[in-house]
């Protein structure tokens, strides 16, 4: 039986113009469940004694009301200044997000 996430990358890929194998879908997805499911654990037992965060409020009258639309070119140019971040553990390296096209 598929999961829910595994049907979600079926449709995906689907739209996509991909045709992928629900046995392929089950296994990438279980694969991936189970390294973040890891990775969560992990962070939880490396931090279960540290102190509790502390946060300052924002200012009186400080508010995130406005936005403005942004166009594709601006996200890729945004995506394409972030520095290279990843991790050898990564499941699925992303390579360079500079390269997005």
């Amino acid at each position: 039986m598929l999961t829910s996430h595994a049907r979600r990358v079926l449709e995906i890929n689907e739209i996509n113009g991909n045709k992928l194998d629900r046995q392929l879908a089950y296994a990438m997805t279980s694969h991936y469940d189970s390294f973040f499911h890891d990775k969560v654990a992990g962070v939880r037992d490396a931090t279960a004694g540290a102190p509790a965060s502390q946060f300052t409020a924002a200012p009186v009258g400080c508010e995130l009301r406005f936005f403005r639309p942004v166009t594709p070119t601006e996200v890729i140019k945004l995506v394409q200044a972030l520095p290279d971040k990843q991790c050898s553990s990564d499941p699925a390296p992303t390579g360079r997000p500079g390269l997005v096209r």
